[in-house]
């Protein structure tokens, strides 16, 4: 064996250990995330989930993790950012569609909930829970689809046609001022 063959060869050894020990590790800290998550300990579990991403940034359970812990967390924006992620690596998630809807639903968002639930029944018909919410947000959609909305910092008012539209305003302005 040539010295060059013999140096290929310790490296490709080197490179396969690496890659072994890298996907240990990710398991571990995969494993461990929600372990955290069980626990309630969402600070934790964000950390170890955002190491195990350094290591393998598009791996969907990761990033649905992540989401997780976010949600968790009260960072609704980051848990979306992961969730649509994870969604995009593995659309068969129907865990990630899940959570993605509700925070969605519950950010007000109510077209995104309903779109997100439908992309997830195409890989899984049966899940009675997509169903029953989807059903429940088109009707929702249904009634409010003739009101205006407005927003004004975290609150939203809705109300239905012109003559509504200055008392909405007064009514967030008030809102605010309270809060």
């Amino acid at each position: 064996m040539s010295m060059r063959s013999a140096l290929a060869a310790i490296c490709l050894s080197l490179a396969a250990t690496s890659v072994v020990h890298t996907q240990s590790t990710v398991v571990e800290l995969n494993d461990a995330g929600w372990k955290l998550l069980q626990r309630g300990e969402s600070a934790r579990a964000a950390k170890l989930f955002a190491e195990a991403l350094t290591l393998e940034p598009d791996d969907p359970v990761l990033l649905f993790g992540a989401g997780t812990a976010a949600h968790l967390g009260g960072r609704p924006r980051d848990a979306t950012t992961y969730l649509r992620r994870s969604l995009e690596h593995d659309p068969t998630l129907t865990s990630a569609s899940l959570l993605f809807g509700e925070i969605a639903y519950a950010e007000g968002d109510v077209a995104l909930a309903i779109t997100t639930y439908e992309r997830a029944l195409k890989y899984a018909p049966t899940e009675l829970h997509l169903t029953t919410r989807l059903a429940e947000w088109r009707t929702e959609a249904d009634i409010h689809r003739d009101f205006e909305e407005r927003r004004f910092d975290r609150f939203r008012v809705m109300f239905q046609g012109q003559a509504d539209a200055s008392l909405a305003a007064q009514t967030t302005e008030m809102l605010n001022t309270a809060f």
